[in-house]
């Protein structure tokens, strides 16, 4: 999350298929250039066609040119280094597994990330282009700028990396599914999922906490993944922990963060959405009935801007519905949402209000009455990015109260 301050959204219009009325209204300065010996596992440019403008950058005989301009991070040599997607920056060497992540990062750009392949299948995954060279898998990332601006980043001798085979069935939830639980309390969210090793000493120390909120994707997620997966879940969970599931989507048209919503394409792009976060739900294990948040970053803007915001989060929740989850939303100004709570627009199922005023309760809130989403669906992120120490252990988190359903 990047703000304690959400967007209000006002608006007039009619969606009959989502509505039952028609009125509603820290840039990186240590940097590191590329080295000029020639390594296997290090950043070279020699015999590289270089510009005035432009660097290559060649790792382990892959080679990708960029703009000089842009910081390039040795993962080996720097392993805490957050892989962040909001800046750009080539990153080489595969990711440390504490990744000192800032709490809240929202947005994508173009990015290259250089790694060691083993040639095994690799899953797709929104705001990439992915391509093999050798033993090495190139990914760059893309914003507003879209997918040609990444894939103008891949060598054209590089070549796409082989796919998982289609599965008639999410694999993922084999196994016994583990019911969706009312928690009540503390709760933190990080950027990038801490490592098992670091959940586990907080687990274990007196760190009030019992949820995290972890992304689990979309075009605007701009840390990585860090350590989430499957097992991670398993595991984590088997600390004692539960889940709130967080996806960054596309952002309002008027806020210049990442990947923008489409006025004319809003509810197209909200089910598209949905049918992306369903899908990494199934692959990180959390069963029909767990809530999924919407994370949508603070805006101002035009009616434009506003109407497509209302139409994107309609179609989010519709579709989620439509395959048994729960749609959540994270904001921080709800005017619009309530104003409409009872006349046809398709409400959220549980909210997260981000109102950064130090009170870790999820009741009496200055825009949303208390008799609206009272039934355990409220999480209330009232405290911005600092660090927190348990068990030897810094990380990187915002604060929640929770009193809400989670994975």
């Amino acid at each position: 999350m990047r703000s304690g301050r959400r967007a209000v959204v006002v608006a007039t219009f009619a969606t009959p298929a989502l509505f039952a009325t028609s009125a509603l209204a820290s840039s990186p300065t240590d940097s590191r250039p590329a080295q000029s010996t020639v390594s296997s596992d290090s950043p070279t440019t020699p015999d590289s066609p270089s510009t005035k403008d432009s660097a290559a950058i060649t790792y382990r005989g892959a080679t990708v040119t960029v703009p000089r301009s842009w910081p390039v991070y040795d993962l080996a040599k720097d392993p805490t280094r957050c892989v962040r997607l909001d800046r750009h920056a080539v990153y080489l060497g595969t990711p440390g597994a504490n990744q000192s992540c800032p709490a809240h990062v929202v947005g994508r750009t173009e990015t290259v990330s250089l790694q060691p392949y083993s040639g095994a299948p690799i899953p797709t995954e929104s705001g990439t282009v992915q391509a093999r060279q050798g033993n090495v898998l190139i990914t760059a990332t893309y914003g507003s700028a879209g997918a040609k601006a990444a894939a103008a980043l891949v060598p054209p001798t590089a070549i796409a990396p082989p796919r998982p085979a289609a599965t008639p069935a999410p694999a993922p939830n084999a196994g016994p599914a583990v019911a969706p639980k009312v928690v009540r309390g503390a709760a933190f969210d990080t950027c990038a999922a801490p490592s098992r090793s670091e959940m586990h000493a907080w687990s274990k120390s007196v760190a009030p906490y019992k949820a995290v909120a972890i992304y689990i994707g979309g075009l605007n997620r701009a840390c990585p993944y860090g350590n989430l997966s499957a097992a991670w879940v398993r595991d984590v969970r088997s600390y004692g922990y539960r889940f709130i599931p967080t996806y960054v989507g596309r952002q309002a048209p008027c806020t210049g963060i990442g990947t923008p919503i489409t006025p004319s394409q809003a509810t197209t792009q909200g089910l598209n959405g949905a049918r992306d976060a369903i899908k990494n739900m199934a692959k990180f294990g959390f069963p029909k009935g767990s809530p999924v948040y919407l994370d949508m970053e603070d805006y101002h803007g035009s009616s434009s801007c506003n109407r497509a915001v209302l139409q994107f989060v309609a179609a989010w929740v519709y579709r989620l519905h439509l395959s048994g989850y729960r749609a959540g939303l994270y904001t921080s100004t709800w005017a619009s949402i309530v104003r409409h709570h009872n006349d046809g627009f398709r409400n959220p199922d549980d909210v997260w209000i981000a109102r950064w005023n130090g009170k870790p309760r999820v009741f009496g809130d200055s825009v949303i009455p208390d008799r609206f989403w009272a039934k355990h669906q409220r999480i209330h992120q009232y405290r911005g990015s600092h660090q927190v120490r348990y068990g030897r252990v810094t990380l990187s988190i915002d604060t929640d109260q929770i009193d809400a359903r989670t994975g």
